[in-house]
């Protein structure tokens, strides 16, 4: 019986965490499962560390290739992979022991699944820990919940490699939410997500990696649901859905794009593979960032009377402000889906 579970990790400079991934996969105590690691043009040791596990375990395979990004590499490594499913596992981050096992277990009670997603626990650099999601139970993941942003951890979520081959996989051309970018694609084709609240996967969320929040991201996932709405059939709920997605993308954007230093604003509106229009939007978006000073307002009262007094103040004036904002632009935004 071949191995069940492939595993994909691309790997770009990535010295400092890669035995880690890697160890986290050979500690796996179901053994149904196999390693395929691309070098993305890395200029470390990256190379080395994974052709010395190669060498030692034959469930794991190894290819360089010139740096083209994330997408390419995982890409290659999925073709790589004789397996039935395969997953993705970021070079700096690590799976839970039992992933394989529970997962194996997940997707035979729930078989009528395109793509099976895990809950994870967020690593932060100062070593707090959360969950990434909040959630009971399993669950179905819909399109119109994608719409409200990426509700999965992309990292451990499995799919059938036919789904890979029918789909052609991550888009080559993307190097910013490529992941988030092929769920939308593929669940508005109509693949369908399964989440289990379990927490199998350990993501490390290191800006020092590279591994935060990018306006490029966002640019990429708005332009592919405004893709998405001009060329699916939609139902009213996954419209609306749409059209909150892409304001919220547009929103964080302008946060992104006002909270940088005047160098990255102007590398976004000297970049010319962005849209005139999104240019225009962020130029002009300032006076809409209102949360934006609110936060600074509350740095400088926890800076002033500490946190824990500055925290109440903080609580006692502003938060029922916010919380009052956003239902107002909620069901703004939803009069406006329903009336169009």
């Amino acid at each position: 019986m071949k191995p069940q579970v492939g595993i994909a990790i691309a790997a770009h400079d990535a010295e400092s965490s890669l035995e880690r991934a890697i160890e986290s996969v050979l500690a796996q105590t179901d053994g149904k499962w196999r390693l395929a690691i691309v070098d993305d043009g890395s200029t470390d040791d990256t190379s080395a560390i994974a052709q010395k596990y190669a060498s030692q375990d034959s469930r794991i395979m190894l290819a360089l290739q010139e740096n083209a990004g994330a997408a390419v590499a995982r890409n290659t490594a999925f073709s790589m992979l004789n397996t039935e499913w395969i997953a993705y596992l970021d070079a700096d981050d690590e799976l839970s022991p039992v992933y394989v096992a529970e997962m194996l277990r997940f997707m035979e009670q729930y078989s009528d699944y395109d793509f099976y997603s895990c809950n994870g626990l967020v690593i932060m650099p100062d070593g707090v820990k959360r969950p990434y999601r909040s959630i009971t139970g399993p669950r179905e993941i819909t399109l119109a919940d994608m719409f409200h942003g990426c509700q999965i951890i992309s990292g451990g979520t499995l799919q059938r490699k036919s789904t890979f081959l029918e789909t052609k996989g991550f888009n080559p051309h993307l190097r910013h939410a490529e992941d988030y970018c092929y769920w939308l694609s593929t669940m508005a084709g109509g693949k369908r997500l399964m989440v289990t609240d379990k927490i199998l996967y350990f993501y490390y969320a290191n800006k020092e990696t590279g591994k935060s929040h990018h306006i490029y991201g966002k640019i990429n996932a708005s332009a592919q649901i405004q893709e998405i709405v001009a060329q699916k059939e939609l139902s009213s709920e996954e419209r609306c859905a749409a059209q909150e997605g892409i304001i919220s993308l547009r929103m964080a954007m302008a946060r992104d794009y006002w909270t940088s230093d005047d160098a990255y604003r102007a590398k976004i509106i000297n970049d010319g593979s962005i849209d005139q229009d999104i240019k225009q939007m962020l130029a002009q978006s300032r006076r809409v960032l209102s949360g934006v000073y609110a936060e600074r307002i509350q740095e400088k009262l926890n800076k002033m009377l500490g946190v824990h007094i500055g925290g109440f103040v903080w609580r006692l004036v502003f938060l029922p402000y916010r919380i009052i904002r956003a239902a107002y632009r909620r069901t703004r935004n939803l009069l406006r889906c329903h009336l169009a």
